[in-house]
């Protein structure tokens, strides 16, 4: 009877950690020519990400980055919904809400390594948004070609 219930405890805990290690965090991307110098994850990142947006988004997971590069800075913030309905549902919130943002201007529709992408002007930095999977990417680049550091974060995350 022991060793019956030694076996059920042990074969719990193997049930607990798989399920814990499928839920892991997102992986925080190398992007070439730049060194990661902060970063947060989990739900450190959609809260973040929810003060960014006034209010909270629909996603299980995020993560945000700033990248220190050869030339300039790199941030990222990046939220993961449950599926591609809910992810493409965030990305046509930011089209509708960047027209009347007062923060960024200029808003461009453009094709960059075959996915679409938004590029709007604020904060003194290029920003880009697109949507891969069930991922939704905001970078902005500060001081740099930003051209060649969003290709090179697109890179990263194929």
């Amino acid at each position: 009877m022991r060793l019956k219930a030694s076996f059920i405890a042990v074969m719990m805990m193997l049930c607990a950690w798989a399920a814990q290690a499928a839920q892991k965090e997102p992986e925080i991307p190398s992007v070439a020519g730049c060194s990661i110098i902060a970063e947060r994850s989990g739900r450190t990142a959609l809260t973040e990400i929810a003060y960014l947006h006034r209010k909270q988004i629909d996603a299980k997971d995020a993560y945000s980055a700033e990248y220190k590069c050869a030339e300039g800075s790199l941030y990222v913030w990046a939220s993961f919904s449950e599926n591609n309905i809910k992810a493409q549902q965030l990305y046509k919130d930011m089209d509708v809400k960047m027209p009347q943002s007062k923060v960024f201007s200029d808003m461009k529709k453009l094709k960059v390594d075959g996915m679409n992408v938004t590029k709007v002007q604020g904060m003194g930095m290029d920003n880009y948004y697109f949507m891969k999977d069930t991922g939704n990417y905001w970078v902005a680049v500060k001081d740099a070609d930003s051209m060649k550091y969003l290709k090179a974060f697109m890179k990263s995350i194929k």
